[in-house]
């Protein structure tokens, strides 16, 4: 409230949003004020009341100091617009993160992995009820692109060189001879064949001995009948 006249011309007073109205003959002074998202309400003393004021500086509240009692006063409601601003919008390739959609919040901006920003100003900012512009895009990183296909080069590289140094074991010479057999001039070779052959025979003469003996006694007796 304004006090238009008196010794307060000129000041603003504060309402105190709650009053005690009763049937003494106290003056008192008071506006009472409600509000909602879409009205607001105002309470004054009643006329029929004369020792209700809108202004009231007296008594014990001024200390005898610039003291007024009016009816008259300009009132003044301070009505503030909270504008949200939308979703931010999405940039392609782009991930965002957000605090909120009222005024003041901020939208941070960040390329997907694989691609790089074109520019710095990743951040938005939400401004009476619209977002501030970014020129960021969100492009292939040609690097990334090179390396993914340097390393493809060298795993083709890779198989190449395996494939150059692995010898087919059947293909060799030494598997070919361990499928037949080829004569040695060397003493060593044909000592270790004699030796070789000479056990062999031993063996199969050890393993016939009991034959040839039952063979040989078979004869004798056979020759003895006749």
């Amino acid at each position: 409230m304004k006090a238009l006249r008196g010794n307060n011309a000129g000041f603003t007073f504060y309402a105190g949003g709650s009053a005690m109205i009763d049937q003494t003959s106290d003056s008192y002074g008071a506006i009472i004020y409600a509000y909602t998202e879409t009205e607001v309400l105002l309470w004054r003393p009643s006329t029929a009341n004369p020792n209700g004021y809108l202004i009231y500086v007296g008594g014990i509240w001024g200390a005898g100091t610039n003291n007024q009692q009016d009816t008259v006063v300009e009132v003044t409601v301070k009505v503030i617009d909270f504008n949200d601003c939308p979703i931010p919008v999405d940039i392609t390739n782009a991930n965002k993160l957000y605090d909120g959609v009222t005024n003041g919040s901020r939208t941070l901006y960040s390329c997907a992995t694989g691609y790089t920003g074109s520019s710095n100003e990743s951040m938005t900012h939400c401004v009476n009820g619209a977002w501030t512009t970014t020129a960021m895009t969100c492009t292939v990183s040609f690097i990334s692109a090179n390396s993914i296909l340097l390393n493809q080069t060298i795993e083709e590289w890779i198989e190449d060189i395996k494939k150059e140094l692995t010898v087919d074991k059947k293909a060799t010479s030494a598997y070919t001879r361990s499928l037949i057999s080829v004569y040695d001039a060397r003493p060593s070779a044909v000592a270790i064949g004699g030796v070789g052959i000479g056990m062999l025979c031993l063996v199969g003469l050890i393993l016939l001995l009991p034959d040839l003996i039952n063979i040989f006694r078979y004869c004798c007796e056979s020759s003895e009948k006749d």
